[in-house]
């Protein structure tokens, strides 16, 4: 799942490298909540709890647990489509060893947003405006990188949605079932693979 959500309120004031830091900490803290308690279990006290933070002086960095929430899924989108830009980096024509570095990059970046990515999808906010505002950025993600694969491989003949969904799907199943699932499958005979299948996918008819 991807998500970026409406942009969260302007801060009271700049803030200066503690308050930087205390905003991460809420954050970094939430995350873990969430990906143990779900959204609907963890209240903005257990957040305040955890960084050793009073209700209020949260209340000071975000307006509340939705907010807190949108800006992880924010975060989470912006890195995603920054990893599928450097997709554009690859040479013409590349070799595998270069999409197998890609690959790399792409499971780095599952290992640090997979499982709020997959939770999120189970379990965040059922806000009917929120939900559609994760569905469209998915859709918007997968145009994104259907996009970047045809540009690459110089053809333009399938849906960039579609082709961007299958290969971002199977990128992030094989992830998890690796990483998730713990399946007794070699790592690295699972990034090979994958690398394998998008190099396919990126070779240039020309």
């Amino acid at each position: 799942m991807s998500a970026e959500v409406a942009s969260t309120r302007e801060p009271r004031w700049a803030l200066n490298s503690k308050a930087l830091a205390t905003k991460q900490l809420i954050l970094d803290n939430a995350r873990v909540l969430f990906l143990e308690q779900g959204y609907a279990g963890t209240r903005i006290e257990h957040i305040a709890t955890a960084c050793g933070l009073s209700r209020g002086a949260l209340y000071a960095y975000f307006g509340s647990k939705l907010e807190i929430f949108e800006t992880l899924g924010t975060s989470t989108y912006k890195s995603q489509l920054a990893v599928i830009a450097r997709l554009a980096d690859l040479p013409m024509p590349c070799d595998r060893s270069d999409v197998r570095g890609w690959v790399g990059e792409y499971f780095a970046f599952m290992a640090e947003h997979g499982a709020f990515m997959i939770s999120s999808a189970q379990g965040g906010p059922q806000e009917p405006e929120f939900r559609d505002r994760v569905l469209e950025l998915t859709v918007r993600t997968a145009k994104r990188f259907g996009g970047q694969i045809q540009r690459h491989n110089r053809r333009s003949t399938e849906s960039d949605a579609a082709l961007g969904l299958v290969a971002m799907s199977a990128l992030e199943r094989s992830w998890f079932c690796v990483y998730g699932l713990h399946l007794p499958v070699k790592s690295e005979d699972v990034l090979a693979a994958a690398a394998d299948m998008l190099y396919r996918l990126l070779e240039s008819d020309n």
